[in-house]
């Protein structure tokens, strides 16, 4: 559990410690690396399902 608990979204996303320290430049920054895993897994999802047989 400890080798992947970096893809974990609450890894990077602890509410109780940005209500706490109220630290905006660690807050910015996770909610930066989390839109940028977010854009590439509905890029690579939206790759992936288009070339999938799945009728409409």
């Amino acid at each position: 559990i400890q080798d992947i608990k970096f893809i974990s979204i609450f890894f990077y996303f602890n509410p109780v410690d940005y209500m706490v320290n109220a630290n905006t430049a660690i807050f910015t920054r996770d909610i930066v690396i989390l839109g940028i895993i977010n854009v590439a897994l509905i890029v690579g999802s939206l790759f992936i399902f288009n070339r999938k047989d799945i009728p409409n």
